[in-house]
């Protein structure tokens, strides 16, 4: 088998055999484009979720020597995950395959097959955070971004209806610090990237870089562009957002989960009458976020 897969026909990951493996390598290239999708091959796709709130603010008196009662924790709110199937085919001619290794021509074309199949898994993972995430209704009832999210006190905001400018990152960067858990604790984080469609990219790019501008001669005043790139946020950019206005301030902590369960094997077989190898697959996952805190919609109304 080729070095450049760091694999041999021995290996064996999770039950995982190589022809998966290198499937999902190619799967996992391309939807890990998004730095804040955490993929993770399961067996089974039987996955509980016990979301806990603690109940109240993190610093509380209590009396001295009394411990900490564990029936005073709670189940918090739901999360809504996707399941989704994927079906996929690459076929690759004979004369193709003219002066490849075969092995090495199976595993390229299992590959590419993944390189597909990722995405799909991209596509789905911008659907959920972005082109349904202000409309479809999740486990609280409201949209992933809205302005109205139950909590005990009161409802709470992760939606900022603002075009993407200086100003508006900024107050994303406050919203994201100044967040709050379902019962009123302080659970903010700073900003880690801005997730844009590729026609607002360019602009992100240049807000986030640092600059320096002296408007009068001798004067050295650092600009709101200084403040913001200063923040260490990067910009991710994806062709899949519908709207080309949207964009979402994600959390440095903040994650989108992916969990891949298909422990069957693609199958690569000859087409009928022909020399030439048709690749097939499908991949099931669910993909969601355990939370909406930590990401912040952000776009015109």
């Amino acid at each position: 088998m080729s070095d450049a897969y760091g694999v041999t026909r021995s290996t064996d990951l999770h039950g995982l055999n190589i022809e998966r493996i290198t499937y999902l390598a190619g799967a996992m290239d391309v939807a890990l484009q998004l730095p804040f999708l955490f993929a993770s091959p399961t067996k089974s796709l039987q996955v509980t979720f016990y979301p806990i709130e603690a109940p109240g603010p993190h610093r509380r008196k209590t009396s001295e020597g009394v411990p900490p009662n564990p029936k005073r924790l709670k189940k918090g709110i739901e999360a809504t995950f996707n399941k989704v199937t994927l079906e996929g085919s690459l076929a690759l001619s004979r004369i193709a395959q003219i002066g490849m290794d075969p092995s090495v021509t199976e595993l390229e074309l299992l590959r590419a097959l993944g390189a597909s199949a990722g995405w799909g898994v991209h596509i789905e993972a911008i659907d959920y955070l972005v082109n349904d995430a202000y409309t479809v209704n999740g486990a609280d009832g409201v949209p992933f971004f809205s302005a109205s999210h139950p909590s005990e006190i009161g409802l709470q905001s992760n939606r900022l209806e603002s075009s993407l400018d200086n100003a508006a990152i900024k107050s994303a960067l406050v919203m994201l610090s100044k967040t709050r858990g379902h019962d009123g604790q302080y659970v903010g984080q700073g900003g880690g990237w801005l997730l844009t469609p590729s026609d607002l990219g360019p602009t992100a790019w240049e807000l986030v870089q640092p600059t320096t501008t002296s408007p009068t001669p001798g004067a050295n005043v650092v600009s709101g562009a200084s403040y913001v790139g200063s923040r260490g946020l990067s910009v991710v950019e994806s062709p899949c957002i519908e709207d080309t206005d949207a964009w979402v301030m994600v959390g440095r902590n903040a994650r989108l989960d992916a969990y891949v369960a298909d422990p069957s094997s693609p199958k690569i077989e000859n087409i009928v009458g022909t020399r030439d190898r048709i690749a097939s697959d499908e991949m099931t996952f669910v993909l969601g976020a355990k939370n909406w805190r930590g990401f912040i919609g952000c776009g015109p109304a």
